[in-house]
């Protein structure tokens, strides 16, 4: 029985690391959304045509919109365009802001998805099902974006399996094993005490106690 209890825990064991890693792993992807969504938006304002993909869509768009009606963007965006005014560079700012902070709100929940659980992943995963909804809405679907619209649905995918992880770990029975990396506002597992130790029967020292000595000496 012994034997099969270890390995029940030496499973339950193995299975809470995966657990764990899955939902470390899928913060990893979200702090990864919030390098390449600043990144591709300085290169933006640098007026790089280079962008990155696993990045969100909105806050990169906010800036382009910014641009494009200030005036700031090459000549060529503007071809065909009659009468064409700019806004004053307060406009660019302002949206430029408003993207900072939506991307804020990632690393936001990113940072607090290690100390107070997996309600910040739910959080970070419905700003970038809404994002993704903005990308089909503005872009559709075409060959240009595919690349782009996979990675949305790769990033809902991996930030769901990380909240499906964290339930689960909640949930997960104790065992001696249990796995600590995961400290998502969940409470840690911990072994149960241990059982005493197997006491001996001797029946050498029973008989003495049954028979003293006295009792042989009477006879």
């Amino acid at each position: 029985m012994a034997l099969f209890k270890k390995d029940a825990q030496a499973k339950s064991a193995l299975s809470g690391n995966a657990l764990s890693g899955r939902y470390n792993r899928s913060r990893n992807n979200l702090l990864v959304v919030v390098a390449f969504t600043l990144i591709n938006m300085v290169l933006l304002l640098a007026k790089s045509s280079t962008y990155f993909l696993f990045s969100a869509s909105v806050p990169y768009y906010l800036t382009f919109f910014g641009l494009l009606h200030t005036g700031k963007l090459p000549a060529d965006y503007y071809y065909g365009w009659h009468n064409f005014e700019a806004y004053p560079t307060s406009f660019l700012v302002v949206l430029v802001i408003i993207s900072v902070i939506l991307t804020a709100l990632y690393a936001l929940c990113w940072y607090l998805s290690k100390k107070r659980g997996h309600i910040w992943l739910i959080a970070a995963l419905v700003l970038f099902s809404i994002d993704t909804v903005f990308l089909f809405g503005f872009i559709g679907f075409s060959v240009d974006s595919l690349f782009d619209i996979v990675f949305h649905i790769w990033i809902i995918v991996s930030l769901a399996s990380g909240i499906s992880s964290a339930v689960k770990l909640k949930k997960a029975p104790i065992t001696e094993d249990a796995p600590e990396s995961y400290s998502g506002g969940i409470p840690e597992m911990q072994a149960p005490p241990s059982p005493p130790p197997f006491i001996k029967h001797d029946a050498t020292k029973e008989s003495i106690n049954k028979n003293p000595e006295g009792e042989n000496n009477d006879r």
